[in-house]
């Protein structure tokens, strides 16, 4: 493959100085598809001299096209883009150095070119460490770009790039210089009160912020005028998508509580206000957002994994679940929350349609299944259409296994009576309950052993063999 690959390159340098661009597409798609491919090509001295040579031949063909200059907002070669793209995706940022100046890559990203910006940040992020790019103006430009420019690919790309460059402190430090600062209030001043869009990207930003900051000193300083510019305080500055965005921020926020490998506890203390804002514009005009219910209960679910505590308070405050307990935020909450500050609630739940989702997430917690067992009934299973009841039997199956095999015994006769399942959702419900219970010990299984591992096998491997068919009947039911 490098031989091939060396002489396509041999005869695109020789045509692109006899035949139009144009004309050579099936021979750059050629290129483009061995070193996809192959990434280790261009390892000896020679291949490598032939790739730098079809890189700088590349970059001249960008730059003498006009491509580079400020004014230019066309891009005449695709196809030679595309060839720079891959050849940049095997390349380390000190050989790319090596061949074009720092300049070029700035004067890429101040070009009115998507394509080129996207490179150049693809070079950028490329920086290892990070931080010898803090001295530059790349982070200045990357937050300008990000207030002021239309094109999503190119706003996808910065924070992309941001994901990577915030690993160094120093890029962290340079970005929230007051010259970024100022930049970003520019903007919002610029806007005039339509910046709907500069505020979803500022969020993200934020969120890039928080994932590779260790301390609240090291952002809380430069971040909480910002949060207080972003953050909406009454419902009539606040429109759907705002409240959406902002709920959706927040759930992301949080969420970098439980996945940081480094103690980010700080941020719930840092968010607190900020939430109990929200929702206190939510709730002064229920009839305005009663369509984000959802984002609401998704909140809800990711703080009460978080602090239990700060759940009450709020419940306390604005949920009211005891006195209106909904089957989404029955489903979403934490069912350690539940049982500890609602087990009179959960005592008096029954199995109905809307039900199910309420009891698949109580099955998982064992105070709770204590506060609903007596409600579990085979009688009330049964009645469920099937995959209200596949659903709850999947559940039962992973977290209370032991109940389901003992005490449900016409359940577990309709699970294994080998019933064509199939609609997906329910044939893979079926499956999993199936290789839950087949993962049980012999002794567990008791009298099923025999049943669950042929309905197994015949689910697998489309046979079984023949036994004897397991008849319980559930005299109390």
């Amino acid at each position: 493959m490098t031989s091939k690959v060396i002489s396509l390159i041999s005869q695109l340098l020789k045509a692109i100085n006899e035949t139009p661009l144009d004309d050579l597409d099936s021979l750059i798609d050629e290129i483009i598809s061995l070193i996809t491919l192959d990434h280790s090509l261009f390892q000896n001295t020679e291949e490598q001299e032939y790739f730098n040579h079809l890189f700088l031949t590349v970059v001249a063909i960008l730059k003498q096209s006009g491509a580079l200059d400020e004014d230019e907002t066309t891009l005449e070669y695709d196809k030679i883009t595309e060839l720079l793209d891959v050849m940049i995706s095997i390349s380390t940022y000190e050989q790319i150095l090596n061949l074009i100046s720092f300049d070029t890559l700035l004067q890429a990203l101040d070009s009115q070119i998507p394509e080129l910006q996207v490179l150049a940040m693809k070079i950028l992020s490329k920086a290892s460490p990070p931080d010898i790019l803090a001295n530059t103006p790349v982070i200045n430009k990357l937050i300008f770009l990000l207030v002021n420019v239309s094109n999503v690919r190119v706003t996808n790309e910065i924070e992309i790039s941001l994901d990577v460059l915030l690993r160094g402190e120093l890029i962290i430090r340079r970005l929230l210089s007051q010259e970024n600062l100022q930049v970003i209030d520019d903007a919002f001043q610029s806007a005039e009160g339509n910046n709907a869009v500069i505020v979803s990207r500022m969020l993200n930003l934020v969120l890039l912020l928080l994932e590779h900051t260790k301390t609240r000193d090291e952002i809380e300083d430069s971040v909480t005028p910002l949060l207080n510019k972003l953050i909406p305080t009454t419902a009539e500055d606040m429109d759907e998508m705002q409240l959406i965005n902002l709920l959706q921020f927040y759930v992301d926020a949080l969420s970098l509580i439980d996945g940081s490998l480094t103690d980010k506890a700080w941020l719930l203390d840092m968010f607190k206000p900020y939430i109990v804002s929200l929702i206190s514009v939510y709730k002064s005009d229920l009839d305005k957002f009663d369509f984000i219910e959802g984002s609401i209960a998704e909140l809800y679910s990711k703080i009460s994994m978080v602090s239990l505590e700060f759940l009450s308070q709020l419940d306390s405050q604005f949920i009211h679940i005891g006195k209106a307990p909904t089957s989404l935020l029955l489903s979403s909450i934490s069912p350690a929350y539940l049982s500890a500050h609602h087990p009179t609630l959960l005592s008096k739940l029954r199995i109905t349609l809307n039900a199910i989702p309420v009891y698949r997430n109580l099955i998982r917690d064992n105070a709770c299944f204590q506060l609903i067992k007596p409600s579990l009934n085979s009688k009330d299973i049964l009645k469920q259409s099937y995959l209200e009841y596949i659903a709850i039997v999947e559940s039962l199956s992973r977290y209370q296994p032991v109940f389901l095999l003992t005490e449900l015994p016409q359940v577990m006769t309709k699970l294994l009576d080998g019933e064509a399942v199939t609609e997906e959702e329910c044939f893979e419900l079926r499956k999993r309950t199936l290789m839950n219970l087949n993962g049980l010990s012999d002794e567990r299984l008791n009298v099923w052993k025999g049943k669950v591992q042929h309905e197994w096998n015949l689910l697998v491997n489309g046979a079984g063999r023949n036994i004897a068919e397991v008849a319980v009947f559930d005299s109390s039911m």
